[in-house]
């Protein structure tokens, strides 16, 4: 009110006052404020006056412009050697080994801190070897290969060592070296590296000694009929890993034999020529045999007879120009599972792998003839047995499956006649059933427990037992002793 009340009165004076002279009107006086003043920046700190760093590491540094209200208070940063640190809106970063300054201003002023910049030490981060388990046989090498990472770290230098140098040994030094096989065992290799390991299980085991020649004492041998000889089978090395002896003769109806080992007893059972063959590992040798006939006046027509289970045979003599002989004094000169009558009439009684002789006499010349009578049984189709078979061992789910053939001739084998396998019982029905055929004979388990399975090959009973476990769980839960399932 007082503002206006001037204007009024103002206004008043200026109509009462008499016409002031004309001339150019004097400019007022506009200016009523004083020139602002500028807040200089007085002082700039920074959060660090020092900073080491070692290369590719960085680092915020913060600069305090005072007083805060300062018109020019934006901070500029520079470094005077970028190419060992450079800096940006305060964030050093380190380049390259060596010192400089990185300096933050603001109006005027300005800060300094002293940058160091080393260099890094880059750490080993990882080792393996390469392959981690091996397997080994005494005697053989092995390459081992390190493995440490990053690639670029400062010491990658590695040391081997093995846990138990009686087993196995390093030769070589750096990333590539070689792993000797000692003796057998199982061991380790460690690897380490910048404080870090990594190893490879080692197993060494026992270099086969394999047979490297196998000699008889005879090469050639010539018998009469009736003559026996030895022969003997010399393997080496004498520590082969499998030494034993097997035999194999070509030529049944000329030689009957015994084994003892790597000794083969032979015998000359009719005119003609034998292989005897023995091997042991993958080597072999042989012995070529020919046998002559023993002078005589009368024989048998036949001289060597195959018979099945049950069958009969009949002897006939005759002298050499063909006309019939009447032998007399029958007797079973080798073989008690032979029978013969006065009359040449043979028959079984039981079996056996061996040859059986029926003699005769004619004339007072003494004649005799061979008897084969070797029933074999196929085991479940594939393992070859003598007469007297088992015991078995199978599951729940299992069975038991066996085919009889007779030897009819020379290395000839063939299915029994009808009528030789007889009476096939169980004695435990609920453990195991059995079913037959003309020549085979089959087991189906019914529950747990032992079952005793008997026959007639013939004239001869043969029996045999049957176990029956439980089935395996397919888990693994549970475990049965070896003994009964390592066969299965």
């Amino acid at each position: 009110m007082r503002f206006k009340s001037l204007i009024l009165a103002a206004l008043v004076v200026a109509a009462c006052s008499p016409q002031a002279p004309e001339g150019p009107a004097e400019k007022p006086d506009t200016s009523t404020d004083p020139t602002p003043q500028t807040v200089e920046v007085s002082s700039v700190t920074l959060s660090k006056t020092t900073l080491a760093l070692a290369t590719g590491d960085s680092e915020q540094l913060t600069a305090t412009v005072f007083p805060p209200n300062a018109d020019n208070a934006a901070v500029t940063w520079s470094s005077e050697n970028p190419q060992v640190a450079s800096v940006k809106d305060g964030l050093v970063s380190a380049v390259a080994v060596g010192e400089t300054r990185v300096t933050a201003s603001a109006g005027g002023k300005s800060a300094v801190c002293k940058v160091t910049v080393t260099k890094k030490i880059i750490l080993v981060e990882e080792v393996a070897v390469e392959p981690d388990h091996v397997t080994l046989e005494e005697g053989s090498q092995q390459a081992l290969h390190a493995v440490v990472l990053p690639e670029d770290a400062d010491d990658r230098s590695v040391t081997w060592e093995v846990a138990d140098p009686a087993i196995a040994k390093i030769t070589g030094e750096g990333f590539d070296v070689t792993l000797e096989a000692l003796s057998p065992g199982e061991t380790s290799v460690t690897l380490t590296s910048g404080g870090i390991s990594a190893s490879c299980a080692v197993t060494v085991t026992r270099k086969p000694i394999p047979v490297e020649s196998i000699t008889l004492s005879e090469t050639s041998l010539t018998l009469t009929e009736e003559d026996s000889a030895e022969l003997t089978a010399t393997v080496l090395p004498a520590n082969a890993d499998d030494p034993s002896v097997t035999w194999e003769v070509e030529g049944r109806e000329v030689l009957s034999w015994t084994v003892d080992g790597n000794k083969l007893t032979i015998t000359a059972m009719a005119a003609g020529t034998a292989t005897v063959t023995a091997t042991a590992g993958e080597k072999s040798a042989t012995c070529t045999v020919t046998v002559n006939a023993l002078a005589r006046d009368a024989d048998f027509v036949q001289k060597v007879w195959y018979l099945y289970p049950g069958a009969q045979a009949t002897l006939t003599a005759q002298y050499s120009d063909g006309r019939p002989a009447t032998p007399s004094d029958w007797q079973v000169a080798e073989g008690d599972w032979l029978t013969v009558d006065g009359s040449g009439n043979v028959s079984l009684t039981g079996f056996s792998s061996d040859p059986g002789r029926v003699s005769a006499s004619v004339e007072g010349q003494v004649i005799k003839a061979t008897f084969w009578s070797d029933v074999r049984v196929l085991a479940d189709g594939s393992t070859v047995l003598p007469a007297e078979v088992g015991p078995f061992t199978i599951k729940e789910d299992g069975s038991v499956s066996l085919t009889f053939s007779y030897l009819s001739g020379p290395e000839t084998w063939s299915p029994l006649p009808e009528g030789c396998l007889a009476e096939v019982q169980s004695d435990e029905s609920g453990v195991a059933s059995v079913s037959a055929t003309a020549s085979s004979i089959s087991v189906t388990p019914k529950g747990q427990g032992v079952a005793g399975i008997s026959f007639k090959l013939g004239p001869a009973p043969v029996s045999f037992t049957v176990t029956v476990l439980g089935t395996i769980p397919t888990d693994g839960t549970i475990t049965y002793p070896e003994d009964d399932y390592g066969k299965l």
